[in-house]
Order: C-alpha cells, then structure tokens, then sequence
C-alpha cells in the first residue's frame, strides 16, 4: 500500500531503535527509542478502510459431531481502517525487534564460543532429526497400510573440545518414539561418556539447541540438566537455546546424510525395517558419524523413574541460556551472556534469575513476588482466562485473548479507584510482555451495577506491585 517506504523489516527496525546492538533498545525497554518513528508517506489515510490476510487459529466445528470442535490454522481476512493498521503493524515491529536481537545475540554467542574455547570446555549441539520410516528394498502392497512401517529416532549432533581438536558428529539411533527430558538424556548418555573418557580434562559443557517447549525447554530438561551432567563428572554447564524458528545447522547436515546413506542401501536390496537394523546396516558403512543405538527400554525406564513433581521455572518460554554451577541449582537469562563465551559464568548480566529444584528452597528472593509462570505460556488453555497485569505501575485485570513467545494479547478493564474496574465503552486490546504479566487470576466479582473487584485475598497480593 505504500504507506512505508520499505519492505524491509530489519532497515525499519533500525529507522526506530537508538542501538541495534544494545537489549535495552531492542527490547522496548528505552526511553530514547520510544521517541523515534518511522515516517508514514502520503499515501496514508487514516480512515480509509483496507483488508489484509493474516494467519489465524480458528475453532471449526465437526460436521459429524455438533457441539464438538477442533482448533486450525488457516488464512483469514481482516478489515480496517488504515489507522489501525499502522498501530497493529507497530506492535508487530515491537515483537519482531525483540526476535531480531534474540536471533542476532544467539549465533553471535554460538561464534564467540567457539572461537574462543579453553580446552577445559566443550560446545554439544544437538536436535532431534525428522523420524526415519524404515522400509524393505521390495514390498508387497499390503506393507503399505496400517503400522506395518516402523519408524527410528534420530538425535543428531556436533561436539566440539577446546584446543584445536577436529568436531565430531554423532547419531544416536532409538526404536522408542520418545522424545520428552528422559529420552533426551538417554541419547545424550553415551556422547557424554566418551567425551569424558576421551578428554577427561573437560568440566564444563555447553549445550545448544532449538527450543521447543516439549523437548528441551522445559522444566524436566532443566531439572536433568542441573543433575545429569554433575553425574557424569562435569563441574558446570550452560543450555543454550536458539532464538524460535532458527538454530538448524550441524546436526541437520548429519541427519541429512544419514538418511540418504540408508536409502541408497535400500535401493541396492538392504531391507531395513527396525530401528536395530538401520543402526547395524549404517554401522557397517563408512560413515564418519559415530553411531550409538539407545535401547526403548531404556528410554521408557528413564520416564518412570523421572519424577513428577518437578517445580516450573518462571518465565520458561523467554529464556534462551540456562546456566549450573551446582547440582540442582539454575541460572538464567532472556539471552546468552557474552560473558559465557569467556568462561564466566558467574557474571548477573542480562537480569541474571536464579532458581533451585529444591522444595525445601524459595526458589524467588521475594515470597511476595509473583510470576507469569504459574501460566502454561505454551498451552492453548490459557486463552479465555483472567489474568493480573501491570502497566506503568497500575494493576489491571483483563481476559487473555492470544499469546506467543515473549507477549500476551489482553483485552484489560480501566481503573477508578482502589480494586475497583469497569469495562471501556471502546475495547482495550493490547499486547503485553510476559513479564508485566503477573498471574491467572479468578474473575472479578460484580461490587456495582457496572464496576468489579479483584478478589480481596488475591488483591493484597497484587497491590505490592503498584506504586
């Protein structure tokens, strides 16, 4: 539509922000920044209406079961006026600013860290590589229904030592579909011991890896990872996630190859139909990936001695460096700290948190704070309920209507008194940053034919953080 004079994102980040190279900045959190603005062309007019496609979570209904639906994604049109554009658009860049800076600090850290490796060290990168569907070299057309097609788990990965020694790959192979905490510390298990055996100097260990919150971040993983390690003889260790969406590399490249080395031997009549014999026929190759088979009875020992009350860590789905520097003891931080890259990991930059697995221990300094956390950021139950939020240092409540990684989408209540809120004749629907968003919340009750109140035990609570 013209109405900016540039498609592109990352020159319009920089037209905004007083330093692309400081958090503050990227982040929405300066005060010289909140003073710059892109310029609009003539071309705008504020109360034209437009329509636009965007991608939207819908609920649709089964035809052969009323009453029951079921959540898509699809694209869907909108319309407007040209005003609200511009003002959904700037909250857009706001959350893509933040993106950019993750994405940019995370590789900056991985590059740093690498260059920069004591011998002591070593830097794991690791993912979870697509399933191989296991396949005989020639079938008979019923092989091609039902379960008759086994699938393997691939965990691949890149570990390199300090002191110039060459990267090593890895493929650890499993018949077990498992790919929660257990089953990541079991394909781990053997990586760990032969860099302990091979370089038994090593203490400290740097994990990197993608972020989903059912695999690696999660509290499980955290949970493993601050006791694990200590397990297998390493003194510390950071966990480094890739900003979302990115991180593919390495151990892509190694399951890549994997896989066509075992199509070209189905294709020269090797049947492989089980995750042992993919294992046995890719161990006899040439390959320079070492090769490790997991056990599904061991993946499925590991779940049930995994325990199930493990706390959850605040904030989890912003946090992109975890940090041990004890057993069952965390660090962690929104991104990788520089400091890291030079064997610092003491340092508090970056708003340094601190967490413990213990019970007996409070895991916050403060027994009055409250967290998001106590939300599922990464679960669709969150939408629909109330929550607390603080904006400018004044307690709103508000329903919560979407939320991604680093924000929440609330359509908050306005204040005119003490614990007192009412509905605006005009919908007050913004994004949020996860951590102006204190808790879940039950729903105000009515105190006045228009005016509500925030439950008074839960309101004694909140009232601390308004100023």
């Amino acid at each position: 539509m013209h109405i900016i004079d540039t498609y592109n994102l990352e020159s319009l980040t920089e037209v905004i922000t007083y330093d692309t190279t400081d958090k503050h900045c990227m982040y929405g959190e300066c005060e010289k920044c909140s003073k710059k603005e892109y310029e609009l062309t003539s071309h705008y007019r504020a109360t034209d209406r437009v329509s636009y496609i965007q991608w939207a979570t819908v609920d649709k209904d089964h035809k052969d079961n009323p009453g029951v639906s079921s959540k898509i994604t699809l694209k869907k049109k909108f319309e407007c006026s040209q005003e609200e554009l511009v003002e959904k658009f700037a909250i857009l860049l706001q959350n893509f600013r933040r993106h950019l800076f993750n994405l940019r600090q995370q590789y900056a850290f991985l590059r740093a860290l690498k260059l920069n490796l004591p011998v002591n060290d070593c830097v794991v990168h690791v993912d979870f590589s697509e399933n191989y569907g296991c396949k005989y070299s020639a079938e008979v057309q019923a092989v091609h229904f039902g379960a008759s097609h086994q699938q393997a788990t691939l965990h691949t990965g890149v570990y390199y030592v300090g002191g110039g020694s060459a990267p090593t790959t890895f493929c650890t192979i499993s018949e077990s579909r498992g790919k929660g905490p257990p089953a990541i510390w079991q394909h781990l298990e053997p990586i760990l011991v032969e860099i302990r055996e091979n370089w038994p100097d090593v203490s400290t260990i740097h994990f990197f890896s993608d972020g989903p919150c059912t695999k690696y971040k999660q509290r499980g993983n955290f949970y493993l990872f601050c006791t694990e390690i200590y397990k297998k003889g390493f003194t510390r260790g950071t966990w480094n996630y890739f900003e979302a969406s990115h991180g593919k590399g390495a151990p892509d490249g190694v399951g890549g190859a994997l896989k066509r080395r075992a199509d070209k031997l189905v294709s020269q009549g090797f049947d492989i139909p089980t995750a042992l014999s993919l294992y046995q026929a890719l161990s006899e190759g040439k390959s320079k990936v070492k090769l490790f088979y997991i056990p599904e009875q061991a993946v499925e020992d590991a779940v049930k001695q995994m325990p199930s009350d493990i706390p959850t860590v605040p904030t989890t789905m912003r946090i992109h460096q975890v940090v041990t520097l004890s057993p069952g003891k965390i660090r962690y931080r929104d991104v990788s700290c520089m400091c890291s890259s030079n064997g610092n990991l003491e340092c508090d930059c970056q708003k340094t948190k601190s967490f413990t697995f213990n019970a007996t221990d409070d895991p916050t300094e403060d027994p009055n704070h409250i967290t998001p956390e106590v939300v599922q950021w990464h679960s669709p139950e969150v939408v629909g309920k109330w929550c607390a939020l603080v904006y400018d240092h004044i307690i709103y409540p508000g329903i919560i209507q979407e939320v991604n990684e680093t924000h929440c989408q609330v359509k908050c209540m306005h204040k005119v008194g003490s614990n007192r809120f009412f509905w605006p004749s005009k919908e007050d629907l913004h994004w949020y940053p996860l951590q102006d968003v204190l808790t879940l919340i039950p729903p105000p009750e009515n105190v006045t034919s228009r005016h509500m109140a925030i439950a008074r035990e839960v309101w004694d609570t909140l009232a601390s953080h308004e100023k």
